[in-house]
């Protein structure tokens, strides 16, 4: 994980980009070679950079200065199994460690 400092408070930081190891190489091939030079700089050439995604929720009027934004990384949990070993399968939770979340 790349994480940054915030200009205007200096002793946060945030994550701003996810690295991400998948087992097929045909997975994201295209997000890879949109970041080949990235890549190569940190030397981190079998990872693939997810980036953050901001959506804008809320603004109340055309010409307010205020809104609501939302910045999330793209990414799901996900299992495959096939369609007979999964009914009646149930998860009472699932979850994902990062030392920064």
């Amino acid at each position: 994980m790349d994480i940054a400092t915030l200009r205007h408070n200096p002793e946060y930081t945030i994550p701003i980009r996810l690295w991400i190891e998948f087992t097929e190489e045909r997975t994201d091939r295209k997000q890879r070679e949109k970041h080949q030079a990235l890549m190569e700089r940190k030397g981190i050439l079998n990872w693939t950079p997810i980036e953050q995604h901001a959506t804008l929720l809320i603004k109340p009027r055309p010409n307010s200065s205020v809104s609501v934004i939302r910045i999330q990384f793209p990414i799901t949990l996900a299992e495959a199994i096939t369609i007979h070993k999964s009914q009646g399968q149930t998860y009472k939770a699932v979850g994902a460690q990062n030392r920064y979340w």
